[in-house]
């Protein structure tokens, strides 16, 4: 059995961040879904997540910007960031700085299931 973390989405999208959340609760996690990255770190003030996945490419602060806040401020949160596209130097910076792992949209949730499993 899967341990239960509790979850932050953070996407632009807000069909992808229903379907993750809908997924991870079939799984026997607790997520919660935010649609920019300034809103995800107004949750992360008053809520504590075991993880946080999030988007790359967002209006205003994208997820490597995100990343680098969470490092500032909860560094103890694994993050994990999606994209569908992402310039490669931006992929290699976040890896670099301790991203958990860039995952490629559509999600390959077997994948995502094991870095989560990865993340105690």
């Amino acid at each position: 059995m899967t341990d239960s973390h509790r979850i932050l989405i953070v996407d632009d999208d807000q069909n992808m961040t229903k379907t993750l959340v809908k997924i991870l609760h079939t799984r026997g996690h607790q997520a919660e879904a935010a649609h920019t990255g300034e809103q995800a770190l107004a949750l992360a003030r008053d809520n504590r997540f075991d993880c946080v996945l999030s988007d790359i490419k967002m209006p205003g602060m994208n997820g490597v910007e995100l990343f680098s806040a969470f490092q500032e401020y909860h560094p103890d949160i694994p993050i994990i960031l999606m994209t569908a596209y992402a310039p490669s130097d931006l992929l290699t910076a976040s890896v670099a700085k301790g991203v958990v792992a860039v995952l490629n949209k559509p999600i390959d949730f077997d994948l995502l299931f094991m870095y989560l499993e990865a993340v105690k």
